[in-house]
C-alpha cells in the first residue's frame, strides 16, 4: 500500500541468496500486513482520496487503498 511501485518491490524482496542485504534467503518468507478491501462503496471512494493526502497532514504515509483483486494480481504476477 505504501511502496510507489509494488510489483518492483516484490521483484527485489523476492531474490534468493542475497540475505545480508535484507532480502530473502532460499527459506525466506514475505507476511503482508495490510486492509485490502473488497468494493468499492462510498466509504471507500472517500478512502481513495484521504488516504494519499494525510501524508501532508501528518508525517505518516498511510498509502493507498488496495483490493483484493489487485494485491491478487500483484502477486500472481510476481510468482507468488
Amino acid at each position: 500500500m505504501i511502496m510507489p511501485d509494488q510489483i518492483k518491490a516484490l521483484e527485489i524482496a523476492k531474490r534468493k541468496n542475497i540475505s545480508y542485504l535484507g532480502r530473502l534467503n532460499k527459506n525466506g518468507k514475505i507476511y503482508f500486513l495490510l486492509t485490502l478491501f473488497q468494493e468499492k462503496t462510498l466509504y471507500v471512494k472517500m478512502l481513495e482520496y484521504i488516504k494519499p493526502a494525510l501524508k501532508y497532514l501528518t508525517t505518516i504515509d498511510f498509502g493507498k487503498v488496495i483490493f483484493q483483486k489487485e494485491f491478487e494480481n500483484i502477486l500472481t504476477s510476481n510468482g507468488l
